[in-house]
């Protein structure tokens, strides 16, 4: 049996009026999802990141990567992370500042694969996350950063260097609060 050009184009026109009616009411759902989700006051579904600092990320970022030698003042950083009610308190540019200037830089390897660089006051590690993390001679998915460097060596020392004047600035606001 043919169908004649005119029951083609209705049958086509129902479908997609039916596909779009599908559509329409699973945005619906999740739009009342949303309204109805709460916590603390927040939508659940929320943008965290919209949020959340990215300068701090975006100068950190440029530091390690030697495309800046400026690094924000203390002052500066403690404010931020003073006004941070969470754990994370800046991210953006593959990079997040965790409370107590924790960085750490991601980097896509592959589909399966991510490579995660962590910089603390005193620690420089590297780790490989993902499914059938194989890399040349890594052991469980961790790197030596001397073997397979993303940042240069000088620039974690002065990171590190400045991470730990931060620290000692900010142990001083802490001893004259006590002392107040």
């Amino acid at each position: 049996m043919e169908t004649t050009k005119t029951e083609r184009r209705t049958a086509t026109l129902g479908s997609m009026y039916k596909e779009q009616n599908v559509a329409n009411k699973i945005i619906n759902q999740v739009q009342k999802t949303c309204n109805n989700a709460s916590y603390n006051n927040k939508d659940y579904f929320s943008d965290y990141f919209d949020k959340t600092d990215s300068t701090l990320s975006y100068y950190y970022y440029n530091f390690l990567n030697s495309f800046s030698d400026f690094l924000p003042s203390f002052e500066y950083v403690y404010n931020i992370e003073s006004l941070s009610k969470d754990d994370l308190i800046s991210v953006g540019y593959g990079i997040s500042v965790h409370r107590g200037l924790l960085i750490e830089s991601f980097h896509m390897i592959s589909n399966k694969k991510e490579r995660l660089d962590r910089i603390s006051l005193n620690d420089y590690t590297v780790s490989l996350l993902g499914s059938g993390c194989m890399y040349e001679d890594q052991s469980r998915g961790v790197l030596d950063p001397e073997v397979h460097p993303i940042f240069k060596k000088e620039r974690i020392k002065l990171f590190q260097k400045y991470l730990s004047e931060y620290s000692n600035y900010k142990n001083g606001i802490k001893v004259k609060r006590i002392h107040k």
